[in-house]
């Protein structure tokens, strides 16, 4: 199976002063980035954790619907595995 692994694009931060987070798939040492739609202010981040700290607004809101675009790859990712052994982080 594959990896995810959420991270924030820092060298993309809007004029509000927030980054937005983005998902890289790898699957056989191919990967894909995709955006999630959720910007934050880099101070509110974990890098460790890949998740929005509570300090910042709406952050159980956010980082519940990273998990949900989380699982949502985790289930593709599963799916492709058991119908197809070439799976691919390309859609």
């Amino acid at each position: 199976m594959g990896s995810i692994k959420v991270f924030l694009r820092l060298n993309k931060i809007k004029k509000d002063g927030k980054a937005p987070i983005y998902l890289r798939i790898t699957v056989n040492r191919k990967s894909s980035v995709i955006s999630t739609g959720v910007s934050v202010e880099p101070k509110f981040w974990n890098a460790d954790k890949g998740i929005i700290l509570n300090k910042s607004p709406n952050s159980v809101y956010q980082n519940n619907l990273l998990n949900e675009k989380k699982l949502e790859i985790e289930r593709t990712l599963i799916k492709n595995e058991t119908t197809n052994s070439n799976a691919s982080a390309k859609k």
